[in-house]
């Protein structure tokens, strides 16, 4: 499949509440925030304060697009360069406003999460690459295509940098979906405190 960046859409600042929504309820029963956050109600409403930091983020240092201007899903990739916020990155980016909508509790397990992620990837990986930190498809059109256009174009024109990439994942039935585009799975664990499996995926593609 040949898909040119130029048939996305891509992402601005402009675009910032329409792209929480959509990941708010793209991810609202994914395995590692329904451990972190049992709530429903709460990840159905308040979730995008955690994840508005890390968007915020790629947004800024990364590579952001849309199926479209409609939204039906959207692709964030970041350099590994970019990945890790400093402590003043994260409050610019909202973590405090975070801490007071959702409390320590969740946050801190949050934390712990990606901070144990970020740690098993760098035990296995050197290199430079771009980590995919979103991939979100609007529920109801959620296997009719539109991850596997975002998918291509963004490989594509990652290929061109000569760059290698990283995938990271809770859902098992990822690892096999991400494998279909060249990754191979080079990292598979459990978070150490909350119940939920973690696979990483790396790859030189040439698509």
């Amino acid at each position: 499949m040949k898909v040119d960046l130029s048939s996305l859409y891509k992402i601005t600042k402009k675009d910032l509440k329409h792209v929480l929504q959509l990941i708010e309820r793209a991810f609202l029963n994914w395995s590692l925030a329904v451990a972190i956050e049992s709530d429903e109600e709460i990840r159905r409403t308040k979730a995008h304060y955690f994840y508005v930091v890390s968007i915020k983020n790629s947004l800024k240092f990364g590579k952001a697009y849309a199926t479209s201007r409609k939204f039906q899903g959207v692709i964030m990739w970041i350099h590994s360069d970019y990945y890790e916020m400093s402590l003043w990155e994260m409050i610019k980016n909202g973590a405090l406003k975070a801490l007071y909508k959702l409390g320590a509790k969740t946050i801190k397990k949050g934390a712990l999460c990606m901070e144990f992620a970020e740690k098993a990837k760098a035990n296995v990986l050197k290199e430079p690459h771009y980590h995919l930190t979103w991939l979100g498809v609007e529920p109801e059109l959620q296997k009719k295509g539109y991850g596997t256009k975002l998918m291509h174009a963004m490989l594509q024109d990652i290929s061109r940098e000569e760059m290698k990439c990283y995938v990271d994942t809770q859902e098992r039935e990822n690892v096999d979906y991400y494998k279909r585009f060249g990754f191979k799975l080079i990292l598979e664990n459990k978070f150490p405190n909350v119940d939920v499996n973690h696979w990483g995926c790396f790859g030189n593609q040439k698509i």
